[in-house]
């Protein structure tokens, strides 16, 4: 009988495992979205918008997976 060792040794491992990355943009995301409310004018449309487009890629990304 095989042990919890050796299934999860035979067990195959994805090329890419996404999810860590992805939390970590969705947490980058979050915290530029926070900054940019402390901003003003410019520099907070600047930073809202890139936090939006980090939080589109990762819909995106989480889609396609």
């Amino acid at each position: 009988m095989p042990t919890c060792a050796s299934a999860q040794a035979s067990e195959p491992k994805a090329i890419f495992d996404l999810e860590e990355p992805i939390r970590l943009a969705e947490g980058a995301a979050a915290a530029l979205l926070i900054v940019s409310e402390t901003l003003s004018g410019e520099d907070q449309k600047s930073v809202g918008y890139l936090s939006n487009a980090i939080a589109d890629h990762v819909r995106d990304i989480r889609t396609q997976w």
